[in-house]
Protein backbone atom coordinates (compact mmCIF):
# COMPACT_ATOMS: atom_id res chain seq x y z
CA UNK A 1 0.00 0.00 0.00
CA UNK A 2 1.15 3.24 -0.97
CA UNK A 3 2.18 5.92 1.90
CA UNK A 4 1.86 9.21 3.28
CA UNK A 5 2.37 11.92 6.00
CA UNK A 6 -0.06 14.85 6.57
CA UNK A 7 2.52 17.68 8.30
CA UNK A 8 2.92 21.10 7.87
CA UNK A 9 6.96 20.86 9.23
CA UNK A 10 9.33 19.94 6.61
CA UNK A 11 11.66 18.01 9.60
CA UNK A 12 9.08 15.64 9.19
CA UNK A 13 9.01 15.16 5.52
CA UNK A 14 12.96 14.65 6.40
CA UNK A 15 12.55 12.02 8.94
CA UNK A 16 10.39 9.23 6.80
CA UNK A 17 12.20 10.39 3.72
CA UNK A 18 14.76 8.02 5.40
CA UNK A 19 12.95 4.94 5.83
CA UNK A 20 10.90 5.39 2.90
CA UNK A 21 11.92 6.64 -0.83
CA UNK A 22 8.61 7.40 -2.35
CA UNK A 23 5.18 8.53 -0.65
CA UNK A 24 2.72 10.82 -0.68
CA UNK A 25 2.49 14.55 1.28
CA UNK A 26 -0.16 16.40 2.47
CA UNK A 27 0.38 19.75 3.57
CA UNK A 28 -1.04 23.58 3.62
CA UNK A 29 1.97 25.13 4.46
CA UNK A 30 2.74 26.96 1.24
CA UNK A 31 6.22 26.65 1.40
CA UNK A 32 6.52 22.74 1.94
CA UNK A 33 3.71 22.97 -1.18
CA UNK A 34 5.77 24.88 -3.21
CA UNK A 35 9.43 23.16 -2.47
CA UNK A 36 8.03 19.56 -2.93
CA UNK A 37 5.46 20.07 -5.84
CA UNK A 38 7.60 18.84 -8.52
CA UNK A 39 9.46 16.35 -6.28
CA UNK A 40 10.97 13.89 -8.66
CA UNK A 41 10.24 10.62 -6.01
CA UNK A 42 7.46 12.72 -3.82
CA UNK A 43 3.98 13.53 -4.40
CA UNK A 44 3.10 16.72 -3.03
CA UNK A 45 -0.85 17.38 -2.62
CA UNK A 46 -1.74 21.00 -0.79
CA UNK A 47 -4.41 19.77 1.68
CA UNK A 48 -6.84 22.60 1.63
CA UNK A 49 -6.91 22.41 -1.92
CA UNK A 50 -9.03 19.61 -1.45
CA UNK A 51 -11.93 22.78 0.24
CA UNK A 52 -13.70 24.89 -2.48
CA UNK A 53 -14.50 28.87 -1.20
CA UNK A 54 -18.23 28.10 -0.64
CA UNK A 55 -17.20 25.47 1.50
CA UNK A 56 -14.86 27.18 3.78
CA UNK A 57 -17.23 30.09 3.98
CA UNK A 58 -20.10 28.20 4.64
CA UNK A 59 -18.76 25.87 7.58
CA UNK A 60 -16.75 29.14 9.39
CA UNK A 61 -20.30 30.99 8.92
CA UNK A 62 -22.10 28.67 10.67
CA UNK A 63 -19.27 28.39 13.77
CA UNK A 64 -20.60 31.46 15.22
CA UNK A 65 -23.88 29.83 15.46
CA UNK A 66 -23.03 26.50 16.48
CA UNK A 67 -20.95 28.26 19.32
CA UNK A 68 -23.42 30.03 20.48
CA UNK A 69 -25.83 27.42 20.84
CA UNK A 70 -23.16 25.64 22.84
CA UNK A 71 -22.42 27.93 25.21
CA UNK A 72 -26.46 28.42 25.59
CA UNK A 73 -26.46 24.81 27.06
CA UNK A 74 -23.11 25.81 29.19
CA UNK A 75 -25.53 29.07 30.46
CA UNK A 76 -28.54 27.16 30.92
CA UNK A 77 -26.87 24.48 33.88
CA UNK A 78 -25.51 27.25 35.88
CA UNK A 79 -21.94 26.09 36.42
CA UNK A 80 -20.87 30.15 35.70
CA UNK A 81 -22.17 32.90 35.24
CA UNK A 82 -23.13 34.08 31.86
CA UNK A 83 -20.84 37.25 31.90
CA UNK A 84 -17.80 34.95 32.59
CA UNK A 85 -18.88 32.55 29.30
CA UNK A 86 -19.09 35.44 27.40
CA UNK A 87 -15.70 36.71 28.79
CA UNK A 88 -14.36 32.91 27.21
CA UNK A 89 -16.46 33.24 24.00
CA UNK A 90 -13.82 34.18 21.69
CA UNK A 91 -11.39 31.62 22.97
CA UNK A 92 -13.97 28.51 22.37
CA UNK A 93 -14.73 29.87 19.04
CA UNK A 94 -11.03 29.87 18.33
CA UNK A 95 -10.07 27.37 19.87
CA UNK A 96 -12.79 25.51 17.51
CA UNK A 97 -12.24 27.34 13.73
CA UNK A 98 -8.90 25.72 13.82
CA UNK A 99 -9.90 22.46 15.33
CA UNK A 100 -12.59 21.95 13.20
CA UNK A 101 -10.66 23.31 10.44
CA UNK A 102 -7.86 20.63 10.40
CA UNK A 103 -10.78 18.21 10.85
CA UNK A 104 -12.22 18.99 7.94
CA UNK A 105 -9.06 18.39 6.70
CA UNK A 106 -7.89 15.04 7.40
CA UNK A 107 -11.59 13.95 7.25
CA UNK A 108 -11.30 14.47 3.29
CA UNK A 109 -7.62 13.01 2.68
CA UNK A 110 -9.04 9.91 4.39
CA UNK A 111 -12.29 9.98 2.00
CA UNK A 112 -10.70 10.67 -0.89
CA UNK A 113 -8.00 7.89 -0.60
CA UNK A 114 -8.51 4.45 -0.01
CA UNK A 115 -5.36 2.95 -0.55
CA UNK A 116 -3.01 5.25 1.80
CA UNK A 117 -1.69 4.29 4.57
CA UNK A 118 -1.14 7.75 5.95
CA UNK A 119 1.26 8.66 8.93
CA UNK A 120 1.19 11.98 11.54
CA UNK A 121 4.05 12.88 13.84
CA UNK A 122 3.52 14.13 17.03
CA UNK A 123 6.24 17.25 15.95
CA UNK A 124 4.69 19.94 18.17
CA UNK A 125 2.03 18.16 19.90
CA UNK A 126 -0.31 20.82 21.53
CA UNK A 127 -0.84 21.02 25.48
CA UNK A 128 -3.91 22.73 27.03
CA UNK A 129 -1.58 25.66 28.83
CA UNK A 130 -2.49 26.84 32.64
CA UNK A 131 -4.30 29.66 31.60
CA UNK A 132 -8.05 31.27 30.65
CA UNK A 133 -7.50 30.53 27.06
CA UNK A 134 -7.78 26.99 25.08
CA UNK A 135 -6.74 28.47 21.69
CA UNK A 136 -3.84 26.59 20.10
CA UNK A 137 -0.15 28.30 19.98
CA UNK A 138 0.93 29.55 16.30
CA UNK A 139 3.03 26.29 16.07
CA UNK A 140 1.07 23.76 17.37
CA UNK A 141 0.69 20.07 14.99
CA UNK A 142 -3.27 19.87 14.88
CA UNK A 143 -3.13 16.91 12.76
CA UNK A 144 -1.06 15.13 15.41
CA UNK A 145 -3.66 16.47 17.71
CA UNK A 146 -6.33 15.19 15.78
CA UNK A 147 -4.70 11.94 14.90
CA UNK A 148 -4.40 10.91 18.31
CA UNK A 149 -7.70 11.36 20.14
CA UNK A 150 -9.71 11.28 17.26
CA UNK A 151 -8.22 9.48 13.86
CA UNK A 152 -6.38 6.70 15.81
CA UNK A 153 -7.86 4.08 13.83
CA UNK A 154 -7.16 5.46 10.94
CA UNK A 155 -3.49 7.14 11.05
CA UNK A 156 -0.47 5.86 12.02
CA UNK A 157 0.74 8.06 15.03
CA UNK A 158 4.34 8.55 15.19
CA UNK A 159 5.38 8.99 18.79
CA UNK A 160 9.02 11.03 18.71
CA UNK A 161 8.68 13.56 20.78
CA UNK A 162 9.96 16.58 18.49
CA UNK A 163 9.63 19.86 19.37
CA UNK A 164 10.69 22.43 17.04
CA UNK A 165 11.24 26.03 18.00
CA UNK A 166 11.66 29.29 15.69
CA UNK A 167 15.01 30.80 16.61
CA UNK A 168 15.42 34.72 17.64
CA UNK A 169 16.69 37.27 16.59
CA UNK A 170 19.99 38.91 18.24
CA UNK A 171 18.46 42.25 19.19
CA UNK A 172 21.48 43.84 18.73
CA UNK A 173 21.95 42.81 15.40
CA UNK A 174 22.43 45.50 12.41
CA UNK A 175 18.81 44.83 10.98
CA UNK A 176 17.34 45.31 14.60
CA UNK A 177 19.07 48.58 14.57
CA UNK A 178 17.96 49.80 11.45
CA UNK A 179 14.68 49.02 11.86
CA UNK A 180 15.05 51.16 15.20
CA UNK A 181 16.16 54.27 13.63
CA UNK A 182 13.63 54.04 10.88
CA UNK A 183 11.24 53.07 13.22
CA UNK A 184 12.59 56.88 15.18
CA UNK A 185 12.11 58.21 11.28
CA UNK A 186 8.94 57.29 10.89
CA UNK A 187 7.36 59.71 13.66
CA UNK A 188 6.76 63.21 13.72
CA UNK A 189 7.42 65.41 15.90
CA UNK A 190 4.86 64.77 18.64
CA UNK A 191 4.28 61.70 18.58
CA UNK A 192 8.62 61.50 19.22
CA UNK A 193 8.39 63.83 22.17
CA UNK A 194 5.91 61.82 23.35
CA UNK A 195 7.59 58.65 23.14
CA UNK A 196 10.60 60.53 24.92
CA UNK A 197 8.77 62.08 27.71
CA UNK A 198 6.73 58.51 28.12
CA UNK A 199 10.64 57.33 28.89
CA UNK A 200 11.67 60.28 30.88
CA UNK A 201 7.93 59.26 33.32
CA UNK A 202 8.47 55.74 33.36
CA UNK A 203 9.07 54.60 36.46
CA UNK A 204 6.88 57.96 38.25
CA UNK A 205 4.38 57.52 39.43
CA UNK A 206 3.22 61.41 39.45
CA UNK A 207 0.25 61.37 41.65
CA UNK A 208 -2.01 60.58 38.55
CA UNK A 209 -5.47 59.30 37.86
CA UNK A 210 -4.57 58.80 34.12
CA UNK A 211 -3.06 55.41 32.87
CA UNK A 212 -2.21 54.02 30.35
CA UNK A 213 -2.46 50.06 29.62
CA UNK A 214 -0.76 48.55 26.39
CA UNK A 215 0.51 50.24 23.26
CA UNK A 216 -0.93 51.97 20.50
CA UNK A 217 0.42 54.82 17.85
CA UNK A 218 -1.95 57.48 19.81
CA UNK A 219 -0.28 56.86 22.78
CA UNK A 220 2.69 59.06 22.32
CA UNK A 221 0.37 61.72 21.52
CA UNK A 222 -1.09 61.53 24.90
CA UNK A 223 1.81 62.48 26.96
CA UNK A 224 1.86 65.82 25.39
CA UNK A 225 -1.12 66.89 27.25
CA UNK A 226 -2.82 67.38 30.51
CA UNK A 227 1.14 67.86 31.75
CA UNK A 228 2.03 64.32 31.45
CA UNK A 229 0.48 62.84 34.27
CA UNK A 230 0.38 60.10 33.22
CA UNK A 231 1.43 56.47 34.45
CA UNK A 232 1.91 53.26 32.19
CA UNK A 233 0.65 50.03 34.02
CA UNK A 234 2.80 46.81 33.05
CA UNK A 235 1.24 44.09 31.77
CA UNK A 236 -1.29 41.42 33.62
CA UNK A 237 0.60 38.55 34.59
CA UNK A 238 -1.67 36.17 36.70
CA UNK A 239 -0.35 32.29 36.62
CA UNK A 240 -2.98 30.16 37.44
CA UNK A 241 -3.06 27.03 39.31
CA UNK A 242 -3.36 23.54 37.80
CA UNK A 243 -6.47 21.48 39.48
CA UNK A 244 -5.34 17.25 39.62
CA UNK A 245 -8.37 16.22 37.73
CA UNK A 246 -10.70 18.28 35.06
CA UNK A 247 -13.90 18.13 35.73
CA UNK A 248 -16.91 16.87 33.40
CA UNK A 249 -19.50 19.52 33.54
CA UNK A 250 -21.62 17.91 30.59
CA UNK A 251 -24.24 14.98 30.83
CA UNK A 252 -25.14 12.28 28.21
CA UNK A 253 -28.09 14.51 27.67
CA UNK A 254 -25.98 18.04 27.12
CA UNK A 255 -23.82 15.92 24.57
CA UNK A 256 -26.29 14.58 22.87
CA UNK A 257 -28.13 17.90 22.33
CA UNK A 258 -24.53 19.72 21.23
CA UNK A 259 -24.36 16.92 18.98
CA UNK A 260 -27.40 17.39 17.61
CA UNK A 261 -26.65 20.50 16.83
CA UNK A 262 -23.34 19.72 15.03
CA UNK A 263 -24.97 17.48 12.73
CA UNK A 264 -27.88 19.64 11.74
CA UNK A 265 -25.24 22.55 10.69
CA UNK A 266 -22.61 20.69 9.63
CA UNK A 267 -24.04 18.30 7.07
CA UNK A 268 -21.02 16.81 5.48
CA UNK A 269 -21.23 12.76 4.10
CA UNK A 270 -17.68 12.38 4.78
CA UNK A 271 -17.97 13.40 8.66
CA UNK A 272 -18.00 9.45 10.19
CA UNK A 273 -16.03 11.09 13.55
CA UNK A 274 -18.40 13.74 14.93
CA UNK A 275 -19.62 11.99 18.74
CA UNK A 276 -15.67 12.17 19.24
CA UNK A 277 -15.06 15.24 18.08
CA UNK A 278 -17.34 17.21 19.99
CA UNK A 279 -16.75 14.98 23.09
CA UNK A 280 -13.19 16.07 22.78
CA UNK A 281 -13.56 19.88 22.15
CA UNK A 282 -16.31 19.99 25.32
CA UNK A 283 -13.36 18.06 27.04
CA UNK A 284 -11.14 21.42 26.42
CA UNK A 285 -14.38 23.37 27.84
CA UNK A 286 -14.52 21.35 31.06
CA UNK A 287 -10.84 22.17 31.10
CA UNK A 288 -11.33 25.73 30.81
CA UNK A 289 -13.97 26.13 33.25
CA UNK A 290 -12.60 24.09 35.48
CA UNK A 291 -9.08 26.34 35.81
CA UNK A 292 -11.62 29.47 36.35
CA UNK A 293 -13.09 27.85 38.73
CA UNK A 294 -10.36 26.31 40.56
CA UNK A 295 -8.40 30.11 40.16
CA UNK A 296 -11.89 32.02 40.40
CA UNK A 297 -11.07 33.72 43.94
CA UNK A 298 -6.75 34.14 43.34
CA UNK A 299 -7.90 35.97 39.96
CA UNK A 300 -10.29 38.20 41.63
CA UNK A 301 -7.81 38.67 44.75
CA UNK A 302 -4.77 39.44 41.85
CA UNK A 303 -7.22 41.87 40.39
CA UNK A 304 -8.21 43.96 43.07
CA UNK A 305 -4.37 43.85 44.53
CA UNK A 306 -3.22 44.94 41.19
CA UNK A 307 -5.59 47.97 41.42
CA UNK A 308 -4.86 49.19 44.93
CA UNK A 309 -0.70 48.68 44.37
CA UNK A 310 -0.81 50.84 41.07
CA UNK A 311 -3.31 52.89 42.56
CA UNK A 312 -5.45 53.12 40.09
CA UNK A 313 -8.42 55.61 39.72
CA UNK A 314 -9.54 58.15 37.05
CA UNK A 315 -9.41 56.63 33.74
CA UNK A 316 -7.72 53.86 32.11
CA UNK A 317 -6.61 54.33 28.70
CA UNK A 318 -6.34 51.14 26.18
CA UNK A 319 -5.19 49.32 23.22
CA UNK A 320 -8.55 47.45 23.88
CA UNK A 321 -8.88 44.30 26.33
CA UNK A 322 -8.31 41.35 24.16
CA UNK A 323 -7.58 38.73 26.49
CA UNK A 324 -9.59 37.06 29.10
CA UNK A 325 -7.85 38.72 32.27
CA UNK A 326 -8.06 42.02 30.74
CA UNK A 327 -11.57 41.41 29.86
CA UNK A 328 -11.64 40.34 33.80
CA UNK A 329 -10.09 43.16 34.45
CA UNK A 330 -11.92 45.28 33.17
CA UNK A 331 -15.34 44.73 34.96
CA UNK A 332 -13.51 44.93 38.53
CA UNK A 333 -12.56 48.36 37.50
CA UNK A 334 -16.07 49.41 36.74
CA UNK A 335 -17.10 48.36 40.08
CA UNK A 336 -14.81 50.71 40.95
CA UNK A 337 -15.76 53.51 39.16
CA UNK A 338 -12.91 53.69 36.81
CA UNK A 339 -13.38 55.38 33.33
CA UNK A 340 -12.07 52.99 30.53
CA UNK A 341 -11.18 54.90 26.92
CA UNK A 342 -10.10 52.08 24.09
CA UNK A 343 -8.46 53.28 21.48
CA UNK A 344 -8.61 51.65 17.90
CA UNK A 345 -5.37 49.93 16.47
CA UNK A 346 -5.31 51.09 12.97
CA UNK A 347 -8.80 51.13 10.62
CA UNK A 348 -9.21 47.12 10.86
CA UNK A 349 -12.75 47.10 12.05
CA UNK A 350 -15.79 47.45 8.94
CA UNK A 351 -13.55 47.50 6.34
CA UNK A 352 -14.09 44.00 5.18
CA UNK A 353 -17.22 41.99 4.80
CA UNK A 354 -15.13 39.33 6.82
CA UNK A 355 -15.66 41.76 9.60
CA UNK A 356 -19.24 41.41 10.52
CA UNK A 357 -19.03 38.07 11.85
CA UNK A 358 -15.99 38.71 14.35
CA UNK A 359 -17.25 42.30 15.45
CA UNK A 360 -18.42 40.53 18.75
CA UNK A 361 -15.06 40.14 19.42
CA UNK A 362 -13.53 43.30 19.00
CA UNK A 363 -11.73 44.27 21.88
CA UNK A 364 -13.15 47.88 21.92
CA UNK A 365 -16.67 46.32 23.23
CA UNK A 366 -14.71 46.41 26.85
CA UNK A 367 -14.87 49.98 27.42
CA UNK A 368 -16.89 53.25 28.54
CA UNK A 369 -16.17 55.35 25.66
CA UNK A 370 -14.14 54.24 22.38
CA UNK A 371 -11.35 55.83 20.84
CA UNK A 372 -12.29 55.67 16.70
CA UNK A 373 -10.26 56.51 13.36
CA UNK A 374 -12.62 56.06 11.03
CA UNK A 375 -16.56 56.43 10.83
CA UNK A 376 -16.43 52.57 9.57
CA UNK A 377 -16.09 51.49 12.89
CA UNK A 378 -19.10 53.68 14.45
CA UNK A 379 -21.76 51.14 16.21
CA UNK A 380 -19.46 48.57 17.58
CA UNK A 381 -21.78 46.15 19.85
CA UNK A 382 -22.43 47.02 23.24
CA UNK A 383 -22.00 44.62 26.70
CA UNK A 384 -25.42 43.70 27.77
CA UNK A 385 -26.45 46.67 30.20
CA UNK A 386 -23.29 48.80 30.05
CA UNK A 387 -23.55 52.21 28.32
CA UNK A 388 -20.55 53.03 26.32
CA UNK A 389 -19.91 56.18 24.04
CA UNK A 390 -17.64 56.37 20.57
CA UNK A 391 -15.38 59.18 19.84
CA UNK A 392 -13.91 59.89 16.33
CA UNK A 393 -10.33 61.05 16.54
CA UNK A 394 -9.46 60.30 13.16
CA UNK A 395 -5.60 58.80 11.89
CA UNK A 396 -2.82 60.29 13.61
CA UNK A 397 -0.60 62.26 11.74
CA UNK A 398 2.66 60.49 11.87
CA UNK A 399 1.22 58.20 9.34
CA UNK A 400 1.11 61.21 6.44
CA UNK A 401 3.44 63.57 7.47
CA UNK A 402 6.51 62.27 9.64
CA UNK A 403 10.73 62.61 9.32
CA UNK A 404 11.14 60.21 7.07
CA UNK A 405 8.72 61.50 4.26
CA UNK A 406 10.34 65.01 4.95
CA UNK A 407 14.07 64.10 4.42
CA UNK A 408 13.81 61.60 1.94
CA UNK A 409 12.41 61.39 -1.60
CA UNK A 410 11.55 58.48 -3.73
CA UNK A 411 15.42 58.03 -4.98
CA UNK A 412 17.16 58.37 -1.09
CA UNK A 413 14.05 56.50 -0.03
CA UNK A 414 14.71 53.48 -2.12
CA UNK A 415 18.68 54.04 -1.44
CA UNK A 416 17.88 53.39 2.13
CA UNK A 417 15.23 50.67 2.03
CA UNK A 418 18.05 48.57 -0.53
CA UNK A 419 16.24 48.67 -3.22
CA UNK A 420 17.36 50.30 -7.01
CA UNK A 421 16.81 54.32 -7.13
CA UNK A 422 16.96 54.23 -10.83
CA UNK A 423 14.52 51.00 -11.22
CA UNK A 424 10.35 51.85 -10.89
CA UNK A 425 8.57 49.40 -8.13
CA UNK A 426 5.21 48.40 -7.33
CA UNK A 427 4.27 47.49 -4.12
CA UNK A 428 2.01 44.31 -3.36
CA UNK A 429 0.88 43.78 0.28
CA UNK A 430 0.00 40.01 0.64
CA UNK A 431 -1.55 38.66 4.30
CA UNK A 432 -0.13 36.83 6.93
CA UNK A 433 0.06 32.80 6.92
CA UNK A 434 -2.95 31.19 8.92
CA UNK A 435 -1.87 28.51 10.00
CA UNK A 436 -3.75 27.55 13.35
CA UNK A 437 -5.34 31.02 13.33
CA UNK A 438 -8.37 30.22 11.25
CA UNK A 439 -11.36 32.98 11.65
CA UNK A 440 -13.24 32.88 8.44
CA UNK A 441 -15.65 33.72 6.53
CA UNK A 442 -14.53 35.59 3.40
CA UNK A 443 -10.65 35.19 4.10
CA UNK A 444 -7.78 33.80 2.64
CA UNK A 445 -6.66 30.71 3.89
CA UNK A 446 -3.38 29.71 2.68
CA UNK A 447 -3.76 28.30 -0.28
CA UNK A 448 -6.21 30.83 -1.52
CA UNK A 449 -3.25 33.13 -0.43
CA UNK A 450 -0.78 31.56 -2.12
CA UNK A 451 -3.14 30.88 -5.79
CA UNK A 452 -4.03 34.66 -5.47
CA UNK A 453 -0.57 36.00 -4.79
CA UNK A 454 1.01 34.30 -7.63
CA UNK A 455 -2.08 35.19 -10.36
CA UNK A 456 -1.75 38.72 -8.92
CA UNK A 457 2.18 39.30 -9.85
CA UNK A 458 1.36 37.60 -13.09
CA UNK A 459 -1.26 39.96 -13.51
CA UNK A 460 0.86 43.01 -12.22
CA UNK A 461 4.43 41.71 -14.35
CA UNK A 462 2.04 42.12 -17.48
CA UNK A 463 0.70 45.26 -16.72
CA UNK A 464 3.98 46.77 -15.93
CA UNK A 465 6.58 45.46 -17.71
CA UNK A 466 9.31 47.95 -17.24
CA UNK A 467 8.78 47.99 -13.09
CA UNK A 468 10.09 45.55 -10.48
CA UNK A 469 7.42 43.80 -7.91
CA UNK A 470 8.01 44.76 -4.48
CA UNK A 471 6.30 42.14 -2.24
CA UNK A 472 5.93 42.97 0.97
CA UNK A 473 5.26 40.08 3.44
CA UNK A 474 3.83 39.86 6.92
CA UNK A 475 6.44 40.64 9.66
CA UNK A 476 5.80 37.99 11.69
CA UNK A 477 5.86 33.88 10.67
CA UNK A 478 3.10 31.54 11.57
CA UNK A 479 4.76 28.12 10.07
CA UNK A 480 8.24 27.46 11.26
CA UNK A 481 9.26 26.56 7.75
CA UNK A 482 8.58 29.46 5.75
CA UNK A 483 9.30 31.13 2.72
CA UNK A 484 7.35 30.01 -0.48
CA UNK A 485 7.71 33.38 -2.23
CA UNK A 486 11.55 33.33 -2.32
CA UNK A 487 10.88 29.93 -4.46
CA UNK A 488 8.10 30.58 -6.38
CA UNK A 489 9.82 33.52 -7.69
CA UNK A 490 13.43 32.78 -7.26
CA UNK A 491 13.33 33.25 -11.38
CA UNK A 492 11.98 36.14 -11.76
CA UNK A 493 13.91 39.00 -12.04
CA UNK A 494 11.13 41.43 -12.16
CA UNK A 495 10.08 40.17 -8.01
CA UNK A 496 11.65 41.52 -4.68
CA UNK A 497 10.60 40.23 -1.62
CA UNK A 498 10.64 41.72 1.77
CA UNK A 499 9.57 41.22 5.33
CA UNK A 500 11.18 44.38 6.54
CA UNK A 501 10.82 47.77 7.35
CA UNK A 502 7.13 48.17 8.11
CA UNK A 503 4.86 49.18 4.62
CA UNK A 504 4.79 52.88 5.33
CA UNK A 505 8.19 52.76 4.20
CA UNK A 506 7.87 51.25 1.26
CA UNK A 507 4.76 53.15 0.31
CA UNK A 508 7.14 56.33 0.19
CA UNK A 509 9.26 54.83 -2.47
CA UNK A 510 7.35 52.89 -5.27
CA UNK A 511 5.83 54.21 -7.77
CA UNK A 512 2.39 52.42 -7.21
CA UNK A 513 0.91 50.10 -4.51
CA UNK A 514 -1.62 47.48 -4.61
CA UNK A 515 -3.04 45.07 -1.87
CA UNK A 516 -4.48 41.93 -1.34
CA UNK A 517 -5.41 42.21 2.86
CA UNK A 518 -7.78 44.68 3.89
CA UNK A 519 -5.95 45.23 7.19
CA UNK A 520 -4.29 48.53 8.72
CA UNK A 521 -2.29 48.56 5.72
CA UNK A 522 -5.24 50.26 4.13
CA UNK A 523 -5.24 53.21 6.96
CA UNK A 524 -1.29 53.60 5.30
CA UNK A 525 -2.13 53.13 1.41
CA UNK A 526 -4.88 55.56 1.83
CA UNK A 527 -2.70 58.73 3.04
CA UNK A 528 -0.97 58.24 -0.25
CA UNK A 529 -4.09 57.59 -2.78
CA UNK A 530 -2.26 58.36 -6.05
CA UNK A 531 -2.24 55.05 -7.52
CA UNK A 532 -3.28 52.83 -4.89
CA UNK A 533 -5.45 49.90 -5.31
CA UNK A 534 -6.99 46.74 -3.77
CA UNK A 535 -7.50 43.65 -5.42
CA UNK A 536 -10.53 42.10 -4.78
CA UNK A 537 -11.72 38.76 -5.33
CA UNK A 538 -14.32 37.13 -3.24
CA UNK A 539 -12.69 35.31 -0.82
CA UNK A 540 -11.10 38.88 0.46
CA UNK A 541 -13.97 40.93 -0.46
CA UNK A 542 -14.54 44.72 1.05
CA UNK A 543 -18.03 45.65 2.24
CA UNK A 544 -20.51 46.40 -0.74
CA UNK A 545 -20.09 50.29 -0.54
CA UNK A 546 -16.26 49.80 -1.86
CA UNK A 547 -16.95 46.80 -4.04
CA UNK A 548 -19.39 48.90 -5.92
CA UNK A 549 -16.67 51.25 -6.60
CA UNK A 550 -14.09 48.74 -8.20
CA UNK A 551 -12.96 48.11 -11.74
CA UNK A 552 -13.71 45.04 -12.86
CA UNK A 553 -10.83 43.13 -14.88
CA UNK A 554 -10.54 39.87 -16.59
CA UNK A 555 -6.92 38.52 -17.00
CA UNK A 556 -5.81 35.33 -18.65
CA UNK A 557 -9.47 33.98 -17.67
CA UNK A 558 -10.01 34.80 -14.69
CA UNK A 559 -11.71 37.74 -13.29
CA UNK A 560 -11.54 40.49 -10.32
CA UNK A 561 -12.11 43.85 -9.12
CA UNK A 562 -9.50 46.21 -8.70
CA UNK A 563 -11.00 49.44 -6.33
CA UNK A 564 -8.46 52.36 -6.43
CA UNK A 565 -8.35 53.71 -2.84
CA UNK A 566 -8.92 57.32 -3.69
CA UNK A 567 -12.83 56.43 -3.97
CA UNK A 568 -13.18 55.23 -0.98
CA UNK A 569 -13.42 57.12 1.76
CA UNK A 570 -12.70 55.43 4.95
CA UNK A 571 -10.17 57.72 6.79
CA UNK A 572 -10.64 60.66 8.77
CA UNK A 573 -8.75 63.44 9.69
CA UNK A 574 -6.96 64.21 12.63
CA UNK A 575 -8.81 66.35 15.06
CA UNK A 576 -6.50 68.27 17.32
CA UNK A 577 -9.21 69.67 19.10
CA UNK A 578 -11.03 66.12 19.99
CA UNK A 579 -7.15 64.97 21.13
CA UNK A 580 -6.95 67.68 23.26
CA UNK A 581 -10.71 66.86 24.59
CA UNK A 582 -9.77 63.10 25.60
Amino acid sequence: MKKAIITDFEEDILEFFKINKKFTIYTKNNYIFEKYNNHEHLECIHIESLLNNNEFNLYTKKTYKFIEKLLNVVISKNIIEEKVIRIFQRTIINSYFSLFHHYILICKVLSNNKKENIYVYNTNFPHLNKNLSIEFERYDNLYAYLSKNIFHNKINFVNKKKILKNSKRDKYSFLNIYLKILNILSLDFNSLKGKIKKKIRLNTKNNSKMFIYGENDIFPYLFNLKNNKFFHLDKLNFKCNSPKQVRNFFTNNDKSKIIKYFEREFDYSFFKYNKIFINNFLNRINFLITIYLFNKKSLNRYIKNYIIQNKINGKVYTNGFFREIEKFFFFELKNQNITVLSFEHGITYGISDFSKYYKKFYSLIYSDIKILRSNLSKNIPKLEKHKSSEIMLGSPPYLYINFFYKLFNKFFSKLILGLNPFKKYILLSIPADNNNFIYGPNRLYDYENYKITKFVVNYLSSNYPKYKILIKKYNFERYLDNGFLEIMFKNKKDVTIRRNPDNKFFLHACEASYSTVYTSTLETMQNDKFNTFYISFNQNKLINNFEKKAIKVNFKNKSFKKIPLKKLNFKNNWSVKTMSSI
